[in-house]
């Protein structure tokens, strides 16, 4: 089995693409990334940012679970999954005052952003054959993989890059 070309250095370029796009939405604020958690490249999630009015009033705290999808955002009918682990962090998070949020990329150059708790309330538990990395190019034998499914229809928000 071929190794993840750079380890998880292969999420660098989909953060700063979603980090761009952050603060591309909420451009009337201040945006601070939390460092600690971006230099963390065993973080239970991707990124972690405050939103501050520019008068230096705290908003909010969110926390988010990136993946990159190497399909377009209507393939297999909108459907989606999620690792019960990283479900499981953004919920952690939740708890703890934060807006948890799943966020797909897709080869369409499309976004999709859930909230945890639209997902908490609408997912579907079960076993699937899938392969074992989604970012390889290559054909993997398909195992039995514990997942939550997320539907587009169930999204906060679906966007266009650029």
């Amino acid at each position: 089995m071929a190794k993840l070309p750079n380890g998880f250095k292969c999420d660098k370029p989909q953060k700063e693409l979603v980090k761009a796009l952050i603060e591309k939405l909420f451009y009337n604020f201040d945006v601070i990334f939390n460092k600690e958690n971006e230099e963390d490249e065993f973080a239970d999630v991707d990124i972690i940012f405050s939103l501050w009015t520019k008068d230096g009033y705290f908003i909010k705290n969110y926390a988010i679970e990136l993946k990159q999808r190497l399909y377009s955002h209507t393939d297999f009918n909108g459907d989606w999954f999620i690792e019960v682990k990283k479900y499981n962090n953004l919920l952690d998070y939740a708890s703890s005052g934060y807006t948890g949020i799943y966020l797909n990329t897709f080869n369409d150059n499309t976004y999709v952003v859930w909230d945890i708790k639209d997902i908490e309330k609408n997912h579907k538990e079960g076993d699937w054959n899938i392969k074992p990395h989604t970012q390889v190019d290559y054909e993997e034998e398909k195992v039995l993989k514990h997942r939550y499914t997320v539907n587009i229809k169930d999204a906060k928000l679906i966007g266009k890059f650029n």
